[in-house]
């Protein structure tokens, strides 16, 4: 997922179902409280290396399991959205990847540089690669659920000293 500063949020994991729900739920709220979520864009796309249509794979246990890869995790249903090539992606301070083994290929098409990034791996291949790929950052924290499994927290190096 990435947001930029002007409210816009980019994120494969959104479904249709998960935006008409936020969209009902904002609906009950006081009409200025609504007025502060106009200026934020939600767009129902994955982020690759090029600009495609393909299919994103519903997670078996929950939303955050959706991925463009069927892995353990995923089911065989799923829909087609737009795949928005990284390099196309607004400028962002903070950059969220959650996406289920697809988090070299989104690191590698992005071509700026956020003061930090969330990255959830999926495997120990690809936390190497991130870590290796990152070298203007510092790993300020790292979470394991199993050596395969987890989530690095980096920060640019120049925020850091």
């Amino acid at each position: 997922m990435a947001a930029s500063p002007d409210g816009q949020i980019i994120d494969g994991q959104i479904q249709r179902f998960i935006v008409m729900n936020l969209l009902k739920i904002l609906l009950k709220f006081s009409k200025p409280i609504l007025l502060t979520f106009l200026n934020v864009e939600i767009n129902n796309v994955a982020i690759g290396s090029k600009k495609e249509k393909k299919k994103i794979y519903y997670g078996k246990n929950n939303i955050g399991e959706a991925s463009l890869i069927q892995g353990e995790e995923q089911r065989q249903e799923g829909e087609t959205i737009n795949i928005f090539p990284g390099s196309k992606l607004p400028e962002a301070n903070i950059v969220k990847i959650d996406t289920e083994g697809y988090e070299v290929e989104i690191l590698n098409s992005i071509k700026f540089q956020p003061d930090i990034y969330l990255i959830e791996y999926h495997s120990a291949d690809n936390r190497r690669f991130i870590d290796s790929h990152l070298t203007d950052y510092i790993l300020i924290e790292l979470q394991m659920r199993n050596y395969n499994y987890g989530i690095t927290k980096y920060a640019k190096k120049s925020l850091i000293s």
